[in-house]
């Protein structure tokens, strides 16, 4: 077993859906992505719904291999009668890791900042 160094760290997480479309950006005190590539799942065995992603650094640019570029994979949990995604990431820089938030708002939620006052208000 290799010694793998744990990091932990805040990130917000905004899904947006709307009768064709998903778009999903995640963001960081230092970095915003986009994902450019989604799939909703549900698995019938576990009776559980999810979301894997694919983003990018930019928003335009999916094939710039110098920004952060990965691909996240999330199910639907409910903890207390809170929504819940929790899941893995893997990134083109070697890196994985495990993700895991929750639901804290309906409104549309643009920085990361307001995510945060809005997170520790609950």
């Amino acid at each position: 077993m290799q010694n793998e160094e744990i990091s932990r760290g805040e990130i917000s997480i905004r899904i947006h859906q709307d009768f064709l479309n998903i778009s999903v950006i995640t963001q960081t005190e230092r970095y915003s992505n986009y994902s450019y590539s989604e799939e909703l799942k549900y698995d019938d065995k576990s009776d559980k719904y999810g979301i894997v992603y694919v983003y990018s650094q930019k928003e335009n640019n999916s094939l710039d291999l110098n920004q952060r570029n990965g691909t996240t994979e999330l199910r639907v949990i409910t903890i207390e009668k809170v929504l819940h995604l929790e899941g893995e990431f893997w990134t083109i820089h070697g890196t994985k890791g495990i993700l895991k938030t929750k639901k804290i708002s309906n409104k549309k939620i643009d920085t990361f900042k307001e995510a945060k006052k809005i997170n520790s208000n609950s």
